[in-house]
């Protein structure tokens, strides 16, 4: 029980000087990266940026023109969505193309992947420009031809549970998406 009371005794008085509303730094006074704080009233103000000419003081939240720039072509929704972020599709288009390198006999789930990768792909191409979107089909065309493949049943058996993917041509598909990952760069 003491040790209890002790702990919360101490949560206590953590929390009350977290919450006090007195400032240790004493008006005027030049503070780290060269900030000064003065009081007026009971509110401390906070200037920043460094003294200029005439004793007039360079703002930190002016506008910077770099701020409202046109984002540079890596940042464009299609480079992100295909190179970069937590999931990119990249990661999964090299292992599913193979499969359809191959002609891979696979599970119904991993079908299913291929054929949600195969739509991602359409709504991306919808997003970006012309040339990216030619290029997103290119990427996309084998993932196409796979899909309507294994949807028009030939050649699989529906009582075996495994699906098996044709086997494709994705050189073009290769060429595209190092296509797009050169105009992502630049």
């Amino acid at each position: 029980m003491k040790k209890t009371t002790f702990i919360a005794a101490l949560g206590l008085v953590l929390s009350a000087a977290a919450c006090t509303t007195e400032d240790p730094t004493p008006p005027g006074e030049i503070v780290e990266g060269g900030a000064s704080t003065d009081r007026v009233g009971d509110v401390a103000e906070q200037s920043v940026g460094p003294v200029l000419g005439d004793g007039e003081q360079a703002s930190a939240l002016e506008d910077d023109p770099a701020d409202f720039a046109e984002p540079e072509p890596g940042a464009e929704p299609v480079c992100i969505e295909l190179f970069e972020g937590d999931a990119p599709l990249i990661g999964k288009i090299g292992p599913d193309r193979g499969l359809i390198a191959i002609g891979e006999t696979i599970e119904e789930s991993e079908f299913e992947q291929i054929s949600t990768l195969r739509d991602r792909l359409v709504a991306l191409a919808a997003e970006g420009t012309a040339e990216q979107a030619r290029a997103i089909e290119q990427l996309n065309e084998p993932f196409v031809q796979a899909v309507d493949a294994v949807e028009s049943d030939e050649g699989q058996d529906p009582a075996s549970g495994e699906i098996v993917l044709p086997q494709l041509d994705v050189s073009g598909s290769n060429a595209a998406q190092d296509e797009l990952a050169l105009a992502c760069e630049g």
